[in-house]
């Protein structure tokens, strides 16, 4: 058996190191504890020490080669979501047999919006009690892009002493401190680049510690601004008790824990603190569950989290959970949000409707967590269909609310193990809510994540943010299988009404970009390949990627020159047509007929123009994007040829530019005799693109055989 819980450094409910336990005899303050009610993290801790009847690692989580062939092939997206990113490569201290990850959770700063930090379990628990850790990664570019490693000294595997790492979570001060990892005891005052020691926030002593998570009071000018606040679960035997502590010193010290809930011999689980706009601290939390019913409750901590009223506000009075015939779903935790100018909060949850049908619910206050609305469907998912671990998050305003889950209505396609990830938009404070959309470009199959006998886990939840400002998208974080193993993915989405190119520009660009319409705006070429931005919106290619090769599929007869391709509907901003030369030089407007379409989604059409010829000499034709309808100083897209052999292609390379013999030489040879060539050389300025030394323009030489070079 293992040695019981001591001083848990900032983690709660993480072990010392200690003898691998014998096997499947429970701590005995776990005796009788329904093992559903505990986090994923500590049960999955148990289940890989032989408990609850163990756990299965199947053989391709392990083998699995990475790649994009993982999964479904990618769904064209609604242009409001941008692309997903997975956060950086496995760290090496993780063992080859259990590099998955879980339970994400994201915080966005209010100093610096576009700062984000993410945090989540790494490589699960090793059996017996092996030295897996907590993973973070950091993104100050709102999301773009992502740094990611383990959190130092605090398991075996980054060089701290302790056994194990559960439910992690992060804040981030007004002042730019950092609190992350189980329990939010691990601290750093430089954004991440160093990290001090973790610091203990509780001792379990005879009770077993759990889902413990961290607010911060981000409310400048409000009483203990800075805050940090730790809400967890003890446990010990069928009593769960609900506890929190604070700090006022960035984490180096914690108070003596106060008591949210008080002993009552029934299920309390899932605290979610959040700090209000006057410097108070709400608790949500789960309340009395049994047989598959719970209530969920609140209280408001006047003095910051030092003490709680006696007597709960009643947020929901019954619940009918929801348990996914295959996922650990974590039927039992709620989140919520804060809309930070209002006070507005919002709380979701997965449960069962009045027809036994899964959907996700939100309930608001707007009074400070006095009173609640009653409970409204916010997904829109086909009856039957399985919805679980659902986030939610709103805009300062309150009135964009958006929610994320996991959802199987993709499963159709032909196999039943299958999610994705949906969001739902409301933009009238959470009263009303628009049709779902897909955010993942992969169906996720999670058979290769750890089998339980409470199913396959990918985690209990999923990481939110939304914007707090106008030009940010909403992040989710979630946890992905795409690459033959469990991985955190960010993704980016507006939370805009509008299908149009604004809104696109918000899910793929940083603030900083949006604002220089050089970069971003509809006609610039952001990644430098001849598309401009509003071809790569109409044809749902990726504006930060260069693309190679053709978007359209041609054919020609005497009469008809005919041209298919994917596009898009919808789209606003810009205006778009085809133009025609007989010489490739001079352009004039194109007449001809489209296909109309008859798809089922506007974001995945392929269209079909077909343009009558006259007469027998080669015709040029392209697209042509412009900034209103006159089309002066149109921006021409890729040029297109009837009835001739020639060929526009795109000659690149890529390797080190040196001098002499070392030269970096790219060319292309022409057979068969006499030929008209243009040629020309398109690429972005470096120098305008803050490349610092750019090399000079390079230089073009033409050769024949057995002739020195003729020009040049």
């Amino acid at each position: 058996m293992r040695a019981p819980l001591l001083s848990v450094a900032a983690t709660l409910a993480i072990l010392p190191l200690a003898a691998p336990a014998s096997a499947a005899v429970l701590p005995a303050r776990l005796a009788g504890v329904d093992p559903h009610t505990l986090s994923s993290g500590l049960y999955l801790s148990l289940a890989l020490d032989g408990h609850y009847g163990g756990v299965s690692w199947p053989s391709r989580a392990r083998t699995a080669a990475g790649g994009t062939n993982k999964g479904y092939p990618p769904v064209t997206l609604d242009p409001r979501v941008g692309d997903n990113l997975r956060l950086g490569d496995d760290p090496a201290a993780l063992p080859a047999s259990q590099n998955s990850q879980a339970e994400p959770h994201v915080w966005r700063s209010v100093a610096n919006p576009e700062l984000l930090v993410a945090t989540f379990q790494e490589g699960r628990f090793a059996t017996g009690g092996g030295a897996l850790d907590t993973g973070y990664a950091i993104s100050t570019d709102g999301g773009l892009t992502w740094r990611r490693a383990l959190i130092p000294n605090l398991t075996a595997a980054s060089g701290g002493g302790y056994a194990r790492a559960p439910d992690p979570a992060a804040a981030v001060a007004l002042n730019g401190n950092l609190a992350l990892g189980p329990g939010g005891g691990c601290r750093s005052t430089d954004t991440g680049a160093t990290f001090l020691s973790p610091v203990a926030v509780a001792s379990g002593g005879a009770a077993m510690l759990d889902k413990e998570w961290i607010a911060v009071n981000d409310y400048a000018g409000t009483s203990h601004v800075n805050r940090l606040v730790v809400t967890y679960t003890s446990i010990n035997g069928n009593t769960y008790d609900l506890y929190s502590s604070y700090s006022d010193n960035a984490g180096a010290t914690w108070s003596t824990p106060a008591k949210i809930k008080p002993t009552d011999n029934l299920v309390n689980q899932a605290t979610q603190p959040f700090f209000l706009p006057d410097g108070t601290l709400f608790v949500g939390y789960i309340a009395n569950y049994a047989n598959g019913h719970f209530r969920i409750e609140g209280k408001r901590s006047t003095d910051g989290g030092a003490t709680y009223p006696a007597t709960p506000t009643v947020v929901v009075a019954n619940v009918t959970e929801w348990s996914d015939l295959e996922l650990r779903s974590g039927t039992f935790l709620i989140t919520a949000w804060v809309a930070r100018q209002t006070g507005a909060i919002l709380l979701t949850y997965a449960a069962k409707d009045a027809q036994g049908n899964p959907r996700v619910f939100v309930t608001r206050s707007v009074d400070l967590g006095a009173s609640w609305s009653a409970p409204v469907v916010a997904s829109d998912n086909p009856n039957g269909d399985s919805v679980v671990n659902a986030a939610v998050a709103a805009t300062p305003d309150g009135q964009r609310v958006s929610v994320v889950y996991y959802d199987r209505r993709a499963a159709a396609i032909g196999s039943s193990g299958v999610v994705d990830l949906y969001s739902n938009t409301s933009y009238d404070g959470g009263a009303t809510w628009s049709a779902g959309i897909r955010l993942t470009e992969y169906s996720t199959d999670y058979h290769v994540a750890p089998l339980t006998s409470e199913g396959y886990m990918l985690g209990d939840y999923q990481g939110l943010v939304p914007p707090f400002l106008a030009d940010q998208p909403a992040v989710a974080l979630t946890m992905d299988a795409r690459e033959g193993n469990v991985d955190p993915y960010a993704i980016r989405y507006a939370l805009s009404a509008n299908y149009d190119y604004p809104g696109w520009q918000v899910a793929h660009f940083n603030r900083s970009e949006i604002a220089d319409p050089a970069k971003t705006g509809a006609l610039a070429d952001f990644d430098g390949d001849g598309r401009c931005n509003a071809a790569e919106y109409l044809h749902q290619t990726n504006p930060r990627v260069a693309d190679a090769g053709s978007l359209f599929q041609t054919a020609a007869s005497d009469t008809t020159f005919r041209l298919s391709y994917r596009y898009r509907l919808g789209l606003t901003g810009v205006a778009r047509r085809w133009a025609t030369s007989p010489d490739g030089v001079t352009w004039t407007a194109a007449s001809g007929t489209t296909m109309p379409n008859d798809f089922p989604t506007i974001d995945d059409n392929t269209g079909v123009d077909t343009f009558p010829l006259g007469g027998s000499a080669p015709v040029y034709f392209r697209e042509e994007f412009a900034a209103d309808n006159t089309f002066a100083g149109a921006v021409g897209g890729e040029t297109l040829v009837a009835r001739s052999d020639a060929r526009l292609v795109n000659v690149s390379t890529r390797g080190q530019v040196k001098t002499g013999e070392s030269q970096l030489i790219v060319g292309f040879v022409t057979a068969g005799g006499s030929k008209t060539i243009l040629v020309r050389g398109v690429g972005p300025t470096l120098a305008s693109m803050n490349v610092s030394n750019p090399l000079p323009d390079p230089q073009l030489d033409l050769t024949a055989p057995g002739l020195a070079t003729f020009a040049t």
